[in-house]
């Protein structure tokens, strides 16, 4: 299971002092975060972006999400279709076949 990707947003007409204020709202997150005994990684440092950098980032977003999904089959716990026999690895042989493995017919042939 992949952790959780955050991303931190500020809107502001006074673009340096909202880059201080991220990176001291970054700080404490981390600093909360490995308190408890978590792991923080930064991947992408604050910076000041135009509207072009904010689609491609929603993108970039919308691709991270989908590419951590749960995908069927990812699951431990594999369902099998009742019929058709137990969970994988499970051989279940019957007495004609340990008969007819032995060379031996049912009917005594």
């Amino acid at each position: 299971i992949a952790p959780p990707l955050y991303v931190v947003t500020l809107n502001t007409g006074e673009k340096e002092r909202g880059i201080d204020k991220l990176n001291d709202a970054l700080s404490k997150i981390s600093a909360s975060i490995e308190s408890c005994g978590g792991n923080y990684t930064l991947k992408m440092a604050p910076k000041i972006v135009s509207d072009v950098d904010e689609m491609d980032l929603a993108k970039q977003l919308e691709r991270l999400e989908l590419a951590n999904k749960e995908i069927s089959g990812d699951d431990d716990n594999d369902e099998f279709i009742e019929g058709m026999g137990g969970p994988p690895g499970d051989l279940v042989i019957s007495d004609a076949d340990k008969t007819a493995a032995n060379g031996n017919s049912e009917d005594g042939d």
